[in-house]
């Protein structure tokens, strides 16, 4: 059984939409491989894999149904280590006291619900890694670093204040920067050190189109994250049963391996037909790997580049441990990409001038929602919103226009279904 398969059987009971469901594994995995692993070289210009996800929903969509289980298994205690000299345990007894009230650090650190500016800074300015390896000639080395994962209830609750301010320190740790400090007034500086930094943020689609609306949202912020759209649960459920003895086995397995994933150090490189691959779709034909295209997501598309590659890390270390990253691996990431992006546009719509594009965004979700439905019933559904019947005639040509839905007829009698 596949790591993937042993996710989907430990979260089977879980209602969220299947996007959430997948991007949340692949989204634990690259927060597991933490600031250890690379593309390129680690002295310049290096991509990590940590990712910025945004799950944008209604309330009842099930976003924090599938992080609770994901934090779960995020949260392994580290083994116990000896110190290898006084001065180590000196040390190691100082920072656990004065950054986690004497509890020994998590493999994988996962910040509290941050909300503030301050908050993304201290925690990440108190967190620091240290990884011990073995060079090509046989020397001890020790790497460190501060990645830690924050996950956010409200992801648009922590760019109410000090907005700019916020979006450029999450610039800065999307790209693994070395060095960011921030004075304080009162107190001491905030030093953030090789920062890594994987962020996963709830909103609904409401508060989502305020804050970009009000242009809070940096463009920059926004083109280095995936959103990931869901609109309803996958099945029903009046509450979500025990773990049985199967998911327990799986979750168990879960963890084992993220354990391991905590040792993987290194750069990765792509085998020749992984390059072939790359440079083919991402260099010479660059529209292929474009398949939305809205122009709300021009940005997203600008540094598809880099969402892929972190997005590789994740495909590929779900399955081994290895370094050497496959044309399959490439191919799933590409794949992965697009289930995503097919919805990715739709929080952005109703921003703007185009009053109707909302209304017109209902539609299409009313329309697939069912099998086959007349042009009367949709406009007895949304008499209050459609004020002339030519309108909603302008919309359902739309809708075709743009491959979102068809025209049917069966027995002289005209019906609207999903494309």
């Amino acid at each position: 059984m596949s790591l993937y398969e042993d996710w989907c059987l430990y979260t089977k009971d879980v209602q969220s939409p299947q996007p959430f469901v997948d991007a949340a594994f692949y989204f634990m995995i690259g927060a597991a491989l933490q600031r250890r692993v690379w593309f390129g070289d680690l002295d310049f210009h290096a991509v990590f894999p940590n990712q910025y996800i945004a799950f944008i929903g209604p309330a009842s969509a099930g976003k924090s149904l599938i992080t609770s289980p994901m934090k779960e298994l995020l949260e392994i205690p580290a083994d116990i280590k000896e110190p290898e000299n006084d001065l180590a345990a000196d040390l190691l007894g100082e920072d656990a006291e004065t950054n986690r009230k004497g509890a020994r650090q998590p493999l994988i650190y996962i910040a509290p619900n941050s909300t503030t500016f301050e908050q993304f800074t201290q925690e990440t300015s108190r967190v620091a890694y240290l990884h011990r390896y073995t060079d090509a000639e046989n020397r001890r080395k020790a790497y460190h670093h501060s990645s830690l994962v924050f996950i956010l209830d409200e992801l648009t609750s922590i760019f109410k204040k000090n907005a700019e301010q916020l979006s450029d320190f999450l610039l800065e740790a999307y790209n693994g920067g070395k060095k960011y400090v921030r004075k304080l007034k009162h107190s001491d500086t905030d030093f953030c050190t090789n920062m890594c930094i994987s962020l996963l943020g709830n909103t609904t689609l409401g508060k989502f189109q305020s804050l970009q609306n009000q242009d809070i949202l940096s463009d920059g912020f926004m083109a280095r994250t995936i959103i990931v759209y869901g609109i309803e649960k996958r099945f029903h459920l009046y509450s979500i049963p025990p773990l049985s003895d199967d998911q327990k086995a799986a979750k168990a397995r879960l963890q084992a391996y993220i354990r391991e994933l905590t040792k993987v150090y290194g750069a990765v490189t792509l085998n020749d037909e992984a390059k072939e691959y790359i440079h083919h779709h991402f260099e010479l034909h660059p529209n292929l790997i474009h398949t939305n295209k809205h122009p709300m997501l021009d940005e997203y598309y600008g540094r598809k580049n880099l969402h892929h590659q972190k997005i590789l890390f994740a495909i590929h270390f779900a399955r081994t441990t290895d370094m050497i990253i496959t044309l399959q691996d490439a191919e799933n990431a590409t794949a992965h990409l697009a289930r995503l992006e097919k919805d990715m546009h739709i929080p952005f719509v109703g921003m703007g001038r185009n009053e109707s594009a909302k209304l017109t965004e209902d539609i299409c979700r009313y329309i697939k929602s069912c099998n086959k439905i007349t042009k009367k019933s949709i406009f007895i559904r949304f008499y209050q919103s459609i004020k002339t019947p030519d309108e909603l005639t302008r919309v359902l040509d739309d809708l075709i226009t743009m491959d979102r839905i068809t025209r049917i007829r069966e027995n002289n009698i005209e019906y609207y279904g999903a494309k």
